[in-house]
């Protein structure tokens, strides 16, 4: 399963498999501007009603 998931997201993050691998040994923890940098996400929202 792991590797799978590793795979996935080097597809949509663009970074290499064995960097992926590295982060995933440990907790990282990211704010969402570093999670959007990083590429594990698309865009940072409001909640609805703000």
């Amino acid at each position: 399963m792991r590797i799978k998931l590793t795979r996935v997201y080097a597809e949509l993050t663009g970074k290499p498999f064995s960097v992926l691998w590295a982060d995933m040994e440990r907790d990282f923890y990211m704010s969402a501007e570093e999670a959007k940098d990083y590429g594990i996400i698309d865009a940072i929202g409001l909640p609805p009603g703000w």
